[in-house]
């Protein structure tokens, strides 16, 4: 690994542990508050409503809560599709979601489908709301260390849009980005919905890259 590399590994291992540790101090009920806002930012905004098939994150620990919406668009006939972590080789499918119940704690303790269950096969996400610990304003997106989402990026023949539901205190100015790490089209706090500033992002109907 050279020099530059090692470097923006760790900017961004101090980064993480900068915002994780920012993200523990907000209070039980201001995270509430703030999951409500951003989940009826996202219900709001014309992209939720031409979506038909959305995959997302089941929230663990301090994340944004997204669990109401994901119901909500269940409800109104949208596929939601979530995800099973696979340690061995390192990668992610993903499964029709159909509520909590048969859901089983994986390798970090998040709420995935069991090994028995059959991943999805059928129309692509349109929409994938994803998961990180930071983001910036041109789409920089800095995640837990696995590299998981990163990966399963790389298998799709097309992106969805990709849309962080975060913390207005995760948005910082700049995140360290490296070569392989995609960014994202938008990031969704409590207070405003950025769209990113990085040029050739989501193209409808497009195969285009996120790469920084």
């Amino acid at each position: 690994m050279n020099h530059e590399a090692e470097e923006i590994k760790e900017r961004k291992k101090e980064l993480r542990r900068k915002i994780l540790l920012a993200r523990k101090g907000l209070t039980e009920e201001m995270r509430r508050q703030f999951s409500n806002r951003i989940v009826e930012r996202i219900r709001r905004h014309p992209r939720y409503h031409r979506t038909k098939v959305i995959s997302a994150y089941l929230p663990f620990g301090d994340e944004v809560d997204i669990l109401p919406l994901l119901e909500k668009a269940r409800e109104e006939g949208k596929k939601i599709l979530i995800p099973r972590v696979h340690r061995e080789g390192s990668f992610l499918s993903f499964h029709e979601w159909r509520g909590l119940e048969g859901l089983i704690r994986g390798p970090f303790g998040i709420l995935e489908p069991p090994p028995s269950a059959i991943p999805y096969q059928g129309e692509e996400a349109d929409l994938l709301l994803i998961p990180g610990v930071a983001f910036d304003r041109k789409g920089g997106r800095l995640g837990y260390g696995g590299g998981y989402f990163d990966r399963f990026l790389e298998g799709m023949k097309s992106y969805p849009y990709l849309l962080a539901p975060s913390f207005a205190i995760q948005v910082v100015e700049e995140v360290p980005m490296e070569a392989w790490d995609k960014r994202i089209d938008a990031i969704v706090t409590e207070t405003e919905w950025i769209d990113s500033s990085y040029p050739f992002m989501y193209n409808e109907g497009g195969n285009v890259e996120k790469n920084g």
